[in-house]
């Protein structure tokens, strides 16, 4: 028969590195046995009743496992869970956790939220945790991070598909009733987000389209589909077809490579063919000069000419930005 060390070391495996307190007595440790495995440091307390074995590393993915072990109604939820499926915007270094309306649970170092309302499409299993669902979770984030960061985070869930804009509205239907935390600062961000547009690929574009917003400028068209001359397929990211004005918003690390370069300009030489005007904007540019910069493309518009005698300026070349 298997020794309880041996039992017990073939559990820990299992469970990354943590266990209860009714696990070690199902494992035949005795109170006492249990205890001198805590007194001599063999086990390392996390919560009240949930141990980590001191050979596994100790950090938050440990401590949230214990967490979720401490009593199964638990979930970690608001930014922490945000963190956890990697929703940009999520920020903060406090561990959240959702629990039933009636329980009162002390933990040292978590932020608690009770809540009356934990439906079944609320919860999901992730990498061994149980967290609040994408939706859920920028329902019950927003109150933490409020509304610009959570504008962020919703095109990041919508763009990378954790979330369909459905889902996130009915979550806000669900739970904005009775003024949950979270209803004011979600409700604005859905309302004031235009119909029907697809989700903006990174923060920097989101922060060009709040710009172009600021700048009395309409909504641009996010991920506009064009064939070029050569056959080649693209999307631009923020587009005015109405006046043929594709801004781009380059990140650093992807447009800085040789490769990614070409690609730019034999694109951009096309689309010049076809009479568009392209913006480029770098990550630079969405520092001290995004002003200069949306500036220019304003001056691009019909209804902010520039050239002679009130007509807009030449339908051809690629804007440059950033006035020094």
């Amino acid at each position: 028969a298997m020794s309880r060390r041996a039992a017990l070391d073939a559990h820990l495996a299992r469970s990354s590195g943590i266990v209860t307190r009714a696990e070690l007595v199902q494992l035949g440790y005795t109170e006492h046995g249990a205890d001198d495995l805590v007194r001599r440091r063999v086990l390392l307390p996390e919560f009240p009743g949930v141990y980590r074995a001191a050979s596994w590393p100790p950090g938050l993915r440990s401590r949230l496992l214990a967490l979720c072990r401490r009593n199964d109604s638990f979930t970690i939820s608001h930014t922490t869970a945000g963190q956890e499926f990697g929703i940009r915007g999520m920020s903060d270094p406090r561990v959240h956790v959702l629990v039933p309306n009636d329980l009162r649970p002390e933990l040292d170092r978590v932020v608690v939220h009770r809540c009356r309302s934990i439906g079944p499409d609320d919860v999901v299993e992730r990498n061994g945790l149980r967290l609040t669902s994408p939706a859920r979770t920028l329902f019950d984030a927003s109150s933490v991070i409020g509304p610009a960061r959570t504008e962020s985070a919703l095109e990041f869930v919508l763009h990378e598909e954790l979330a369909t804009l459905e889902a996130v509205t009915e979550t806000f239907v669900r739970l904005a009733l009775g003024g949950r935390p979270g209803s004011v600062e979600l409700g604005q961000v859905l309302r004031s987000r235009p119909n029907g547009v697809t989700a903006v690929e990174s923060g920097l574009e989101l922060r060009v389209v709040r710009a172009l917003r600021d700048a009395g400028l309409p909504e641009p068209v996010r991920q506009f589909p064009i064939t070029l001359p050569s056959g080649r397929s693209i999307r631009l990211d923020l587009a005015y077809p109405q006046w043929m004005i594709d801004v781009e918003v380059d990140h650093s690390f992807w447009h800085t490579r040789r490769a990614a370069i070409e690609r730019d300009h034999d694109r951009d030489r096309e689309l010049t063919v076809m009479g568009w005007r392209i913006v480029r904007l770098t990550q630079e540019h969405l520092g001290d000069r995004l002003d200069s910069a949306i500036a220019d493309v304003k001056a691009l518009t019909p209804t902010h000419p520039v050239g002679v005698g009130g007509n807009p300026g030449p339908a051809t070349g690629v804007a440059r930005t950033g006035r020094r």
